[in-house]
């Protein structure tokens, strides 16, 4: 089973500069990691597979996977 959480790169950008110490990572880490990610495929031997949306703070949404993400 997975789970891809899906964030905006402004979205990510900004809730890494919330954070504080060695929690903060460099914004060009952010760029970078969020350059190579990619959405998963059911071929990569998940049997399920579920997307993750932010819905504002802490609060998260679990929707069932659509290839169409």
């Amino acid at each position: 089973m997975g789970y891809y959480f899906a964030l905006r790169l402004e979205t990510a950008l900004q809730r890494n500069a919330e954070r504080q110490g060695r929690q903060r990572i460099p914004e060009k880490g952010v760029l970078a990691t969020y350059r190579r990610l990619q959405c998963p495929k059911r071929a990569e031997g998940f049997d399920l597979l579920h997307y993750v949306r932010s819905v504002g703070g802490e609060r998260f949404v679990v929707e069932d996977w659509c290839d169409e993400f």
